[in-house]
């Protein structure tokens, strides 16, 4: 998270990147590469913000499957990029109370793509394409053109009053993302677990849990438990077995 102070930076993101002028190949400044994986929420400035940005065609800057939660305000959209192009924003999850969810256009050689994105306003979150603002995703996608696969909907948290963005099973984040290319997630659950990639930076990975007041191994030696941590688990757990004789400790981690 960050606390943007009006006055004291240029760049007004918990991420910000600056790029420069479109050349034949990457200038000095500009800005490549993937930005995956990250939470980023509370934020009173934009969550990220690309600014300036036209990088060569063949290596576009990323954003893929990050969660952005409650970041902006009145001034600053939730996501931006728009003044830049060669941007690729999918299988996000953009949560806002307060504004814009994304500020983004067709700037340059307009090759901003938009997809498999998940929006949410539980009061009145909206579209900035092309400094026109769309308070309806569909007529957002008829005028833009972009996020054809994207959807509106509560993701459906664990928890978000305590910042857990794991989904819960009936979440509509699961498996409606687009194959990235990418193996792993936030908590290095391997992505895919269903039939394609879930949407925003945790995969779902269905919860195990055991009474384990009512595991006991018995055998002429020795009496056995069995202890499992965390309980329940969100995908990786150990097991740990104490034998009352011989003394022995033992563990075995499981996925």
């Amino acid at each position: 998270t960050a606390e943007y102070i009006d006055g004291t930076i240029d760049y007004p993101g918990a991420i910000a990147l600056n790029g420069g002028d479109f050349v034949s190949a990457n200038s000095s400044g500009e800005a490549t590469g993937t930005i995956a994986y990250n939470l980023i929420y509370d934020n009173i400035c934009h969550g990220i913000f690309i600014k300036h940005n036209t990088p060569y065609p063949f290596e576009p800057m990323e954003i893929y499957i990050n969660l952005l939660y409650n970041n902006g305000n009145t001034t600053y959209a939730s996501l931006s990029s728009r003044t830049s192009s060669g941007t690729i924003i999918k299988n996000n999850i953009i949560y806002s109370d307060y504004q814009e969810f994304i500020e983004a256009g067709p700037f340059g050689d307009g090759t901003t793509n938009l997809d498999n994105n998940l929006y949410y306003s539980p009061s009145s979150g909206n579209w900035n394409w092309d400094d026109v603002i769309y308070f309806d995703l569909e007529n957002y996608k008829v005028a833009s053109g972009q996020d054809t696969s994207s959807i509106s909907s509560d993701p459906k948290f664990i928890d978000q009053a305590e910042y857990d963005f794991h989904l819960q099973k009936i979440s509509p984040a699961i498996d409606a993302g687009a194959d990235l290319g990418l193996s792993h997630d936030f908590d290095s659950s391997n992505v895919p677990q269903g039939i394609a990639p879930d949407i925003g930076a945790h995969e779902y990975v269905a919860t195990t849990a055991v009474d384990e007041s009512n595991i006991y191994i018995l055998n002429q030696e020795s009496d056995a438990r069995l202890s499992i941590f965390p309980n329940p688990t969100y995908g990786n757990c150990t097991i740990k077995i104490n034998l009352s004789y011989p003394s022995i400790s033992t563990e075995a981690k499981l996925s």
